[in-house]
């Protein structure tokens, strides 16, 4: 059984989004920084003096909170998105030779990637029905 539990841990760890995963603390560690501070931001636990966490919470556009400040603040995720998967393809993808013979590489690349991004979404989802629940003068 030791055999068997051994055998499926090097799997999980070969696995090759975790291995992207752990590749990103590994040689990445400026942009998992900023990750890390976004987390940081959304769970109240930098910048709350200063009402960082309201800028994802609880978005103004024009002195109000409407569908315009959510959506820029959905296309300023998305950007950062994309440019963190640009960058980790830019530098990590010579490490993976595998990525030259399949159709859409970048495209596996970045699905494979996800984690810090799904993590993230999840976390700011709950965090912000939670902070809406709370807050929502409903």
């Amino acid at each position: 059984m030791g055999k068997s539990l051994q055998k499926r841990l090097r799997s999980i760890i070969r696995f090759f989004p975790i291995q992207l995963f752990l590749l990103q603390f590994k040689r990445n560690v400026l942009l998992v920084f900023f990750w890390l501070v976004l987390f940081a931001i959304i769970t109240h636990n930098f910048g709350l003096g200063i009402g960082l966490n309201y800028l994802f919470l609880d978005p103004e556009y024009l002195n109000q909170i409407s569908f315009f400040s959510m959506l820029f603040v959905g296309i300023a995720f998305g950007v950062f998105c994309m440019s963190y998967f640009i960058t980790t393809y830019i530098l990590n993808s010579k490490l993976y030779n595998f990525l030259g013979t399949i159709r859409y590489p970048f495209l596996t690349f970045c699905i494979n990637n996800s984690i810090l991004p799904l993590l993230f979404s999840i976390l700011y989802l709950y965090n912000f029905i939670e902070f809406q629940m709370k807050n929502s003068l409903c």
